[in-house]
């Protein structure tokens, strides 16, 4: 019974960190953000060897089991909700540093065409001197 409740501890953990990564991505803070997924996958390692310990003691529990399942069930629907959330404001902020990164892409050729007076875009590749007299 006791890997039951540690169960349901560990999926309200990942709920929580969850939610913080949420708030990190809103944040855009990349660290933190990957601080908490580490600390995340930790807890599912966790909740994995807990299974495998929930289905020792299945064996020997009659009643009881469906109102666990139907608890870890909500939980663990609930936590999707917010993953594909913050999946998705993790998408639009690789998007957004996307754009960032050929902004100054571009910002960095411009400066570099204005930097250079003879370079080829300002001259189209060399000059005719005339030499006659």
């Amino acid at each position: 019974m006791e890997a039951f409740s540690e169960k349901i501890k560990n999926l309200d953990e990942i709920l929580a960190l969850t939610l913080k990564m949420k708030e990190a991505l809103r944040a855009e803070d990349v660290s933190a953000l990957l601080e908490l997924a580490e600390k995340r996958r930790q807890l599912m390692e966790r909740s994995e060897k807990l299974d495998a310990k929930i289905k020792e003691e299945w064996t020997g529990m009659g009643e009881g089991v469906e109102s666990f399942k139907q608890e870890v069930r909500e939980k663990l629907l609930e936590i999707k909700k917010h993953d594909e959330e913050a999946a998705r404001l993790a998408r639009k902020l690789y998007s957004d540093i996307e754009g960032r990164i050929a902004d100054l892409n571009f910002a960095k050729k411009v400066t570099r065409q204005y930097d250079d007076p003879f370079g080829a875009a300002n001259y189209g590749g060399g000059f005719f001197i005339d030499r006659r007299e």
